[in-house]
């Protein structure tokens, strides 16, 4: 008896026995093997595919088969199928991650179904990489640096050595996560949060006010005494645009996810959904300005916050575990040019989606940038995980980098402090 997969490039025909002898394999690692209710939870929707039975995958009928639930029982109140689904997830998760795992039959237990997936491991071509749509905000209009941002993507896609190099290697395992199942990676860059044109017939005279190297905000005290801004004259415009280095950093993150062989969608974090964070795995780039890079790493230790030295507000990067320590701050001349800045990278399985999600975050853009190229180049990768603890790419990871500017550009970035859990 066989089961038929539909992968790209046509069906192929998996055999019962190769699943079962899989599931047998995978049941008996130190990952399940002390876990009666994810076992059983596997084996039921195993078992109940390969018998031609996916209609018993329903949580009601999982929860009375598997679990010994009264039939009519209330999921919303008894969420024992949903919590030992996630549980399975994440232990599939580290399965696969392990050495030595990397060539088998796949067994894949996808958020939002009880339905189990098999795929032999890299036999089937990836999908091909469909030309990256232009975004669109919620009123639909078109956000015009999109354009440029995807051209940019694509030039550098085609300079891929630029990006990255070098073969099985700490950057490869470093990734593997977010590229092993080839799906559609969501990249989610932040955008600013106070951006205004003057609209109207004194659009001129206000903008030589304070726009530009010729800005007079001196003259516009007096003139604006007499005539003050209507809030008619201004629009609020941020959500066409992106920080240059985000977008620059977004771009070699593009480059790098179709070099690997894998499409991605971009969007702006103010119009990315939630349900949209838990269908792929999630790039997400720009720190204060992305609300998705606060929300996802506002648990973690190594976080984005508000600090205060000496009456003045900074930005800053915490330790959680240790509140007392010096906070790391981007650095400003007496010119308010910026002389450093500082950036974390996160790698993590994010418990409200359960996908792998990575952070690529700067206090400034200047350090998302640096942190764009670290994350991006196989030899900046590789150094920075060659003393890490055995095992560490099964774990969640948090680097935290430091990046001094130079002309207002950022130089190469050095790590200054590493997690993992």
């Amino acid at each position: 008896m066989g089961t038929s997969l539909e992968p790209v490039g046509g069906p192929v025909v998996l055999d019962s026995s190769a699943i079962r002898e899989q599931l047998d394999r995978v049941l008996a690692s130190p990952h399940f093997r002390n876990s009666k209710r994810c076992q059983a939870l596997l084996r039921f929707a195993t078992e109940s595919v390969l018998d031609g039975q996916p209609d018993d995958l329903r949580e009601k009928i999982i929860g009375a088969k598997v679990f010994g639930r009264d039939v009519a029982y209330d999921t919303s109140h008894d969420a024992v199928v949903r919590n030992v689904a996630t549980e399975v997830r994440r232990r599939l998760a580290q399965y696969y991650l392990e050495d030595g795992h990397e060539r088998e039959l796949r067994i894949e237990f996808h958020s939002g179904s009880y339905l189990p997936t098999f795929t032999p491991h890299k036999e089937h071509p990836a999908p091909p990489v469909p030309p990256v749509p232009e975004s669109k905000t919620r009123t639909g209009t078109r956000v015009g640096i999109w354009k440029a941002a995807t051209l940019a993507a694509v030039l550098m896609a085609g300079a891929g050595a630029v990006v990255y190099h070098g073969s099985s290697s700490d950057f490869d395992r470093f990734w593997e996560p977010v590229f092993r199942a080839h799906e559609v990676v969501q990249i989610c860059v932040g955008q600013p949060g106070r951006l205004y044109r003057f609209l109207g017939p004194r659009q001129a005279e206000l903008d030589g006010y304070f726009a530009g190297p010729d800005a007079k905000p001196e003259a516009s005290r007096d003139a604006l005494k007499k005539a003050p801004i209507d809030p008619a004259e201004i629009r609020w415009t941020a959500n066409r645009h992106l920080y240059v280095r985000d977008a620059f950093a977004m771009a070699r993150l593009a480059a790098l996810v179709q070099a690997k062989g894998c499409a991605f969608r971009l969007s702006p974090d103010t119009t990315t959904s939630y349900a949209e964070l838990r269908r792929s795995p999630v790039i997400a780039i720009g720190g204060f300005n992305n609300h998705w890079v606060l929300r996802f790493g506002g648990g973690m230790r190594y976080l984005f916050e508000h600090t205060t030295v000496d009456g003045v507000a900074y930005n800053s990067i915490a330790d959680r575990r240790d509140p007392n320590a010096n906070k790391w701050m981007a650095s400003r001349s007496y010119s308010g040019v910026p002389t450093e800045d500082y950036a974390i990278i996160t790698r993590a399985i994010d418990p409200s989606t359960e996908r792998t999600i990575v952070l690529v975050a700067g206090i400034d853009d200047y350090g998302t940038l640096a942190a764009g190229e670290f994350i991006t180049d196989a030899g900046y990768m590789n150094s920075a995980f060659r003393d890490a603890p055995r095992g560490w790419h099964k774990r969640n990871i948090q680097l935290v980098l430091h990046t001094r500017l130079i002309d207002g550009t950022p130089g190469p970035a050095t790590v200054v402090a590493t997690h993992f859990w």
